[in-house]
């Protein structure tokens, strides 16, 4: 996973509180792991390089979704349209500053 942020990741670690975003595009209804075994590994890999601890991370997301389901594309970023084009199973991960707010649920 580290090699792969590599390829576009060029700056020192992010500070401050973060937000963790994994898309999990599978095939078959039935995804591979279960959501806290497939982000467990990304996020210790990212340590020290894309963050300086995981510690950081106040806010995540996790969603795991079959590569042939029906989705909405609009204002997505390049790099997820570039690879679900291809149509084979992937992996998005995004870091970001935690948002100023949480929004409890209603």
């Amino acid at each position: 996973m580290k090699a792969e942020a590599a390829k576009s990741w060029t700056s020192s670690p992010l500070t401050g509180k973060l937000k963790f975003v994994l898309l999990n595009f599978h095939n078959g209804d039935k995804p591979p792991l279960d959501d806290d075994n497939m982000v467990k590994p990304i996020r210790d890999a990212l340590n020290n390089f894309v963050y300086g601890d995981d510690r950081q991370i106040r806010y995540s997301e996790t969603i795991q979704i079959p590569i042939d389901d029906p989705i909405r594309v609009r204002k997505a970023s390049a790099i997820l349209l570039a690879a679900f084009s291809k149509g084979n199973e992937f992996l998005y991960v995004r870091v970001e500053d935690a948002p100023e707010f949480i929004q409890l649920p209603g």
